[in-house]
């Protein structure tokens, strides 16, 4: 099993690249890895490279696109038995739907592929008590973002009634 080091290579530049705030290196890079990937005929790496390239996707608020790497990494992971991939891509995917306007439904999504993927122990959490329980700090700004706008949309609705 294991992933191509060269992809995984790639894959850390694009995360690095999407922290410090320079969407457009991480596609370039994110095309490299997945191109890299489908060369060195690695679909374990594949998965990496599409799921690092749906986060830059919706990072630029390229929706469409990024629906489509969750969607090619959803079928890999089905047709190869990839647990961890298929969930991370319905990740993507739901969190994807709730940058388009469709919350609900796709926080559900989110909600229901991190139950699959705590099934198989991974550690993958989401949300600012989870970060802080494993640890895990380096999406905190992301997080916080999150946060402030749900509370401001929950406001507004209240404001509404």
């Amino acid at each position: 099993m294991g992933f191509d080091s060269g992809v995984n290579a790639h894959a850390n530049a694009i995360l690095c690249h999407v922290y410090l705030g320079h969407p457009d290196r991480a596609l370039v890079v994110s095309e490299a890895a997945v191109a890299l990937a489908k060369r060195v005929e690695h679909p374990f790496s594949l998965g990496i490279a599409l799921f690092c390239g749906g986060v830059v996707h919706i990072q630029r608020g390229e929706l469409d696109r990024a629906r489509e790497h969750a969607e090619e990494v959803v079928v890999l992971a089905e047709r190869l038995g990839f647990p961890f991939w298929l969930g991370v891509g319905r990740v993507v995917r739901g969190w994807a739907r709730v940058e388009s306007g469709e919350g609900a439904a796709g926080i559900a999504k989110m909600q229901q592929a991190l139950v699959e993927l705590a099934r198989i122990g991974n550690g993958l959490a989401l949300g600012v008590a989870q970060a802080e329980q494993q640890g895990q700090h380096y999406y905190d700004a992301e997080l916080h973002r999150l946060r402030a706008e749900i509370l401001i949309a929950d406001c507004g609705m209240r404001n509404a009634e």
